[in-house]
């Protein structure tokens, strides 16, 4: 059996995302080395999808001017989280009766 490696990531100050309240404390790439994360980057809540551009030493909800300033592979991947996350939710929701 072929293990996959483990997962690097940078334990970050703990934030919450301002869309569903979940708390974050980590944060990884999506590849290459584990570095820790500069004004510019992006990331994605892991509850929700939400996407975040870090500024400084925090992050916020992501602005329409930079998230077109990304490179267009970026803006693909993000794409395809949101819409993956999306569809998660949505089973996730439809398997709870009574919830809509």
């Amino acid at each position: 059996m072929k293990m996959s490696p483990k997962l690097e990531h940078t334990v970050d100050a703990p934030w919450m995302c301002s869309g569903c309240g979940y708390m974050m404390d980590a944060c990884a790439p999506l590849e290459g080395e584990n570095v820790a994360p500069e004004t510019g980057d992006v990331s994605l809540c892991m509850n929700c999808g939400r996407v975040y551009w870090r500024e400084g030493r925090s992050w916020r909800p992501i602005t329409e001017v930079e998230r077109a300033s990304l490179e267009p592979e970026s803006r693909r991947e993000l794409t395809l989280a949101e819409f993956h996350r999306g569809r998660v939710i949505k089973e996730d929701l439809a398997a709870k009766p009574g919830r809509a």
